[in-house]
């Protein structure tokens, strides 16, 4: 088993213009540009909170309305997944914040909403997604693995080979290379934290486990590829006997071809929080939105992170 290495990275924080209200649980897609932020629970002055279905875009230096929230656009939620293929974004699935879970498939197109044809393969949320070269969306749910295909609008389920992640939601997930996706932590439905790491191969649809360790085992922390070979994770909660849930604040580098883990060094300025979104910049540096301190507050801030060999 490999254990976590010493950091040859350094990360900075800093905060940049803020958007979306305070809120936590949104999805979030990047576009190779900016970053597109859709939903979440949002928290008013007075602490209470409801689910939103607005849409905003981070260029990297300030946020955009894009689409406010609307009878026409998907009923409002969380813990859904949004990916940017081609020319739309697509979101699958979500929970409405109460007793209602989704299985549908909305795009949005030239400033419009479409709900599609296509259902996932049972209603959904606290699942992951990426977007492969080829314009194909993975997601990874505590039940089995599915795909978008934007060429049909069609959702299919991707039986899968090898080692692969426990049932989890919560999970992290990010692309890696050309043809693969990294799966870290995540909660069991029992409520059991994991730390530990798995690549799918999406060429051969083969899962390989990892043996670095590093990261406590933790929910609701965000993830994004730093190169082809690496993948950042930020925050997340950990889950402690007499503590219960606690934020997490630490950045941390896994290598998916050396198997390690290394902790990133940061300066002050990232609250701990779960429930954020973190995704890639078109200029290599990386942004972090929203989020969520447990039952003590709701983030509304924006921060960027740069991230530079020590």
């Amino acid at each position: 088993m490999m254990a976590a290495g010493t950091s040859a990275l350094k990360a900075t924080w800093t905060m940049a213009p803020t958007g979306p209200s305070a809120r936590s649980g949104a999805c979030a897609a990047a576009d190779g540009a900016g970053a597109y932020v859709f939903g979440g629970y949002v928290e008013q002055a007075d602490m209470s909170r409801s689910v939103t279905n607005d849409l905003w875009r981070f260029d990297g230096g300030d946020w955009r309305l894009v689409a406010p929230a609307a009878p026409d656009a998907p009923p409002a939620r969380l813990c859904a997944t949004l990916a940017h293929t081609g020319d739309a974004l697509v979101l699958m699935g979500g929970w409405d914040g109460a007793d209602g879970f989704f299985d549908d498939v909305w795009t949005f197109r030239e400033g419009a909403w479409t709900r599609e044809d296509a259902t996932l393969p049972g209603p959904r949320s606290r699942h992951a997604a990426c977007t492969l070269p080829d314009g194909r969306v993975v997601a990874v749910t505590h039940r089995e693995v599915f795909v978008y295909d934007p060429s049909d609008r069609s959702v299919s389920i991707q039986e899968t080979s090898g080692a692969a992640p426990s049932s989890r939601g919560l999970h992290a997930m990010a692309r890696v290379g050309a043809h693969s996706v990294v799966v870290t932590c995540g909660a069991a439905q029992s409520g059991e934290m994991a730390g530990d790491s798995y690549v799918l191969d999406c060429d051969t649809w083969t899962w390989r486990a990892l043996s670095a360790t590093g990261p406590e085992p933790r929910a609701a922390g965000a993830a994004a590829p730093l190169d082809d070979n690496r993948v950042l994770l930020v925050g997340g909660a950990a889950r402690y006997d007499m503590l219960g849930l606690a934020p997490l604040d630490d950045v941390w580098c896994l290598d998916v071809e050396e198997d390690t883990w290394t902790r990133v060094e940061t300066n002050a300025g990232f609250g701990p929080r779960n429930a954020h979104v973190l995704c890639r910049l078109g200029d290599g540096g990386f942004v972090v939105n929203g989020g969520w301190k447990p039952f003590v507050s709701t983030y509304d801030d924006t921060l960027r992170l740069e991230v530079a060999s020590s």
